[in-house]
């Protein structure tokens, strides 16, 4: 049986490889801003102020900032 990659995990691997300063805001309206270094099934890390592990599923938008 092959191995699926998802939509999601193929967008959130483009803006590792491309090293993208993101706004990335979550369910409770807190905006993180940083560049995306890491991902697994449930996790990001985002390199900002500080390093943060941030759980995808609390996650509500993800904008690249210009």
């Amino acid at each position: 049986m092959s191995k699926r990659i998802s939509i999601e995990h193929q967008f959130i691997e483009k803006l590792i490889a491309d090293r993208v300063e993101l706004a990335v805001f979550l369910k409770h309206g807190i905006k993180l801003k940083g560049v995306l270094v890491g991902q697994d099934e449930t996790v990001i890390w985002l390199d900002g102020v500080v390093k943060q592990a941030i759980y995808k599923s609390s996650i509500s938008t993800i904008v690249p900032q210009y």
